[in-house]
């Protein structure tokens, strides 16, 4: 089993999207390839969003508007396979520069 995945059995039914405002909730739908509504009030979770382009509403400044909301979500919903597909080929190489940066890092330390 991957380090970075959980084991499926684990869990006894898998969502098939996420709402969440916080990182680590859309960094585990991505680790799934489970599409997120990212509702963003820390500048980190806006752009987890933007960069693995899942929908996102910024709430840093205002409380969430439901016509927003349900805009977004449909939107998830009717582009469902889109956004599904865009993390089952982005995650891995965002996975892939991570490992490369932990390598370059641990050859750091061994030089010192």
């Amino acid at each position: 089993m991957n380090n970075y995945f959980l084991d499926n059995k684990l869990l006894p039914k898998m969502p098939f999207l996420v709402i969440g405002m916080r990182f680590h909730a859309c960094i585990w739908a991505s680790l799934f390839s489970i599409p997120f509504l990212a509702l963003g009030y820390d500048p980190k979770v806006i752009q987890l969003a933007k960069t693995l382009n899942q929908p996102y509403i910024d709430i840093s400044d205002k409380k969430p508007d439901l016509i927003e909301l349900k805009e977004k979500y449909n939107k998830l919903l009717a582009d469902y396979e889109l956004y599904k597909n865009y993390l089952l080929k982005k995650v891995p190489d965002l996975i892939d520069a991570a490992k490369q940066k932990d390598l370059l890092l641990e050859n750091c330390i061994k030089k010192a």
